[in-house]
């Protein structure tokens, strides 16, 4: 298998958004793994360097969504079990 992200104008990964139902002790151990975060309603947002972030947002479903760095354009979402790559995020 051959990459062919350089050639469709993919630079890597903006965000990565984990979906999944978290108890309230999980949230509290990973607001204390995580220093660098924001708290927002039901989810945290971790940021990383050169303008990445890790999302965790609670949720019943199980899921992850991976947004990319992109300077072509049209990127149609490809779903690969219960994992999404896409270009914008959905909403």
């Amino acid at each position: 298998m051959v990459p062919n992200s350089q050639k469709n104008g993919i630079t890597g990964i903006k965000t990565i958004t984990y979906y999944g139902p978290f108890d309230e002790k999980e949230l509290e151990r990973l607001k204390k793994i995580f220093i660098c975060m924001e708290e927002k309603e039901k989810q945290l947002e971790i940021p990383l360097l050169k303008g990445q972030s890790l999302i965790i947002r609670n949720s019943d479903e199980v899921k992850t969504e991976v947004q990319l760095f992109n300077h072509e354009g049209d990127i149609s979402p490809l779903m690969i079990e219960n994992v999404t790559i896409m270009e914008n995020p959905l909403t």
